[in-house]
């Protein structure tokens, strides 16, 4: 799972950059939810603060 702040573009690589400049980078797009969506972000989460 993922959290981000705000909306955007984020890479993900596995290994350094030098490295990864070299071979593939992933990049998880993060949406911002519709303001009429009810349901929960996370809902497998058994977290409890």
């Amino acid at each position: 799972d993922m959290i981000v702040d705000n909306p955007g573009a984020y890479p993900v690589v596995t290994h350094s950059l030098t490295g990864a400049l070299r071979g593939a980078i992933a990049v998880v797009i993060a949406n911002q939810a519709p303001k009429d969506y009810k349901g929960q972000l996370m809902p497998n989460t058994p977290w409890n603060p």
